[in-house]
């Protein structure tokens, strides 16, 4: 099999925009393949995966084994005992031996206090112990048990007191000190508790608290509850971390300020063949799902369990035998974002890098240069924004990375992340070919032009997705201008363009997605909410039935229902086009008006769960699953949520109504292939404001509006594939993302299986691509 690539992605300013007045910058990661963007040489990133390592300035003197850092360590970095410590003025073999660290409390104690206090406490509400046995079994996030550390004091129902976490033996069950006293099931009302003791010391009426003993800085935290004195009162939290100290086995050999280096590592014995590591100094810092690297450990080997205080058991078997240095990242860090004009350009090959690049985002910012350095946005407080930095934190699923709020707020209002502008690559494996499949994304709003271009080896072109390049005229200014005059004031959607025309670089800082809009709870009683509720009703409830074709090639016939007080389609499974033969499944889609309970943010409204393609319609529990004939492929889950796909794909398009519906003249598939038909989507303008028959009128706009530009006439926003399809109102479609199911039909009719490409996306790219040049495009004049 031939291998697609290598690929080369040139990062392109077109923006027009003052460079002393801005960055242009760029971030990547892939939680799937574990690898972010960082620097390769002085001019060009690549994908690599996450460091064992963090590097943060430290004041050292000569003579002193201590490093402290007033007001502790730089957010989101953490560093354990055991850890390595390299760096100009540290002798060779330095490690961490102690952590102390001084906080301000909440309250202030009532007297003297020595002894040991019980800080942050984890809750687990899932889980099961068993009389006589240490075994606790069952137990399910939040928190993961990768939250979990070896030596933690549990206590719950029937959990003996002083009983500790001695092993985590997978993602539900965990191992104690000591075994239950009597048979328990773990609930809200009687939950299973981890924490940890530290020596702390805390003078009477004082607020300051200094704990020593720490494994991890981490194990410290604003807003950790503090507990286990009478001197101390009932809520006292943790309000501010003052100073964190260090200390190391060796003596600094030099005063000053300078670089040093964390390297989380430990010595392990392994043996060939076994996935059991053994001989380790610790574990109390190690967690499942944590990835490990280092001699005979093959790549991509994670934590799958935490044996004792002392072995541990890895994801794949080893290759090596004898004592190793093993490599661990980071608990927690910061990836960061680059600027565009010093790096100009990232590379992959997929013959090199054989496992690809698994589901990456990759966001592009334009950040003015007085942007503040850290948010103040609720639930973001002290995130880096500029320069823009994503924290990230190791789980049992591989790493969580804390993305923005999307698109971001107007600086007037609670500072968060500067303007962005996102692109998604997945580069298959080797063995799969190594094919790259990558889009321009606007399902959450649009904030600035961003443009796809590929090329073969020899700088012949190949496709083009996103905003035209070269632009023809087609500005972020005459995009936004052109959103103001189709939607004026008082229409619905006007209140997408966000925050003040001034905002950014004079500008109005986006045009959010309805969806996006909608999420947030203070816009519910927009009237985009009440939007779809006429024809949500007759869907539901008046028509005949919808004749649509599931993910696994099955016919499925779908009829208004009730379920209590719910109005549904019920829909049946057949083997056969005379519907007369069930396959097994039985489904129930609920209306967005009268929702399944168990559904995903129903309490957002009917229209944002049109607009966002979420509640009902990415609704997978049992409320749904009727009926299952579990031997299928794709699965019955999978089906439903294709059929749910399909109808709200079919209601943003302004076409769920307008397929056959009624009683006569019927055919098995026959909705599904009308909604599958290109030339039958969004049939009324982007002026119709009716009720009766309503299509997401962003999602038009992002397909089909232009651009007048003097001398060159009216040029449309998104870039338009080969034989573009005209709308019933013969507006012609561009490739875009107007909604997040916005894609190329599923089950079109067997004559239109070439139809144009629906999203702004290569899915796969031509074969022969070599460079995908990714495009800045341009800003223009200020809004009035």
């Amino acid at each position: 099999m031939s291998i697609a690539g290598p690929f080369t992605f040139p990062l392109v300013d077109d923006s027009g925009l003052d460079l002393t007045q801005n960055s242009l910058r760029v971030l990547g990661f892939s939680v799937a393949s574990q690898l972010f963007l960082q620097p390769d040489t002085a001019t060009t990133l690549k994908w690599a995966p996450f460091p064992t390592a963090l590097t943060t300035p430290a004041a050292l003197t000569s003579g002193v084994n201590t490093l402290t850092w007033a007001g502790g360590l730089p957010l989101f970095t953490a560093v354990s005992v055991g850890a390595q410590v390299s760096g100009t003025g540290i002798p060779t073999g330095t490690t961490v031996t102690g952590i102390s660290v001084t906080v301000t409390l909440s309250n202030a104690a009532t007297g003297t206090i020595t002894a040991p206090l019980t800080i942050g406490a984890q809750v687990m509400v899932g889980g099961t112990a068993t009389l006589g046995s240490a075994t606790i079994t069952g137990l399910a996030p939040p928190p993961s048990t990768s939250n979990l550390r070896i030596g933690q004091l549990v206590s719950g129902s029937g959990i003996p007191a002083g009983a500790t976490l001695s092993a985590i033996n997978s993602a539900s069950q965990i191992t104690l000190s000591a075994n239950a006293t009597a048979n328990a099931s773990y609930s809200g009302a009687s939950a299973l508790t981890f924490s940890v003791q530290l020596s702390g010391a805390l003078t009477s009426a004082s607020t300051s608290a200094t704990f020593s003993g720490l494994n991890s800085t981490s194990q410290l935290a604003v807003g950790g509850a503090v507990t286990g004195a009478t001197q101390l009162p009932s809520g006292t939290l943790i309000s501010s971390i003052d100073s964190v100290t260090l200390t190391l086995s060796n003596a600094a050999t030099a005063s000053g300020t300078n670089d040093v280096t964390f390297t989380q590592a430990q010595t392990g014995t392994l043996s060939s063949g076994s996935a059991s590591v053994t001989g380790l100094t610790s574990t109390s810092n190690l967690g499942i799902g944590y990835p490990i690297t280092g001699p005979g450990i093959p790549a991509g080997t994670t934590i799958t369990q935490i044996n004792s205080s002392s072995a541990m058991t890895l994801s794949n078997p080893v290759t090596g035998s004898g004592s190793q240095t093993l490599l661990l990242p980071p608990p927690s860090g910061i990836i960061p974002s680059f600027d565009i004009h010093q790096y100009t350009s990232f590379g992959f090959d997929p013959s090199t890098q054989t496992a690809g690049l698994n589901g990456a985002r990759i966001y592009f910012f334009v950040v003015p240069s007085d942007w503040p350095a850290t948010a103040t946005q609720a639930g973001m407080t002290g995130f880096p924004i500029n320069p823009p930095g994503f924290p990230y934190a190791w789980s049992a699923t591989g790493f969580g990375v804390m993305q923005p709020n999307n698109p971001p707020n107007s600086p007037l209002f609670n500072s968060s992340y500067p303007p962005f502008a996102i692109s998604e690559p997945t580069i298959d494996s080797a063995s799969a070919g190594g094919n790259l499949h990558i889009d321009v994304q606007t399902v959450d709003g649009f904030t600035f032009p961003l443009s796809l271009t590929l090329q073969d080896a020899n700088n012949n072109p190949l496709g083009q997705v996103g905003q035209p390049v070269p632009s023809n005229g087609v500005d972020r200014a005459g995009i936004i201008g052109a959103f103001k005059a189709a939607f004026p004031s008082g229409n619905a959607y006007s209140v997408l363009l966000y925050g003040n025309a001034k905002d950014i670089n004079g500008q109005y800082p986006g045009i959010l997605n309805p969806g996006a809009y909608l999420a947030d709870s203070k816009n519910s009683q927009s009237p985009l909410n009440s939007l779809w509720d006429t024809t949500l009703t007759t869907l539901f409830t008046n028509i005949t039935s919808l004749n649509m074709i599931g993910d696994d090639q099955a016919w499925y016939q779908g009829k208004p229902a009730t379920v209590g007080a719910s109005n549904v389609l019920e829909f049946i499974g057949y083997t056969d086009t005379a519907m007369t033969q069930s396959n097994g499944n039985k489904f129930h889609i609920y209306s967005p008006l009268t929702p399944d309970t168990s559904a995903p943010n129903i309490q957002l409204g009917a229209g944002y769960q049109v607009f966002a393609n979420d509640g009902v319609f990415n609704d997978s529990s049992v409320n749904v699953l009727i009926e299952q004939n579990v031997s299928t492929s794709p699965t019955p889950v999978q089906v439903a949520l294709g059929l749910q796909r399909d109808i709200v794909s079919a209601l943003n398009r302004g076409i769920a109504l307008a397929a056959p519906t009624g009683s006569t003249n019927r055919t098995a598939g026959d909705t599904s292939y009308y909604w599958g038909t290109e030339s039958n989507w969004y049939p009324l303008e982007l002026s119709d404001t009716g009720t009766s028959q309503v299509q997401n009128q962003f999602s038009l706009f992002m397909h089909t509006a232009q651009v007048s530009v003097p001398n060159v006439g009216n040029v449309p926003i998104f870039t338009q594939p080969p034989a573009p399809v005209a709308t019933p109102k013969n507006l012609v479609m561009g490739q875009a993302y107007g909604f997040a199911f916005d894609e190329s039909p599923v089950h079109a009719p067997s004559n239109l299986q070439n139809q144009p490409t629906v999203p702004s996306k290569f899915d796969p790219t031509p074969a022969g691509t070599s460079v995908v040049t990714l495009t800045l495009g341009p800003w223009g004049k200020g809004q009035t």
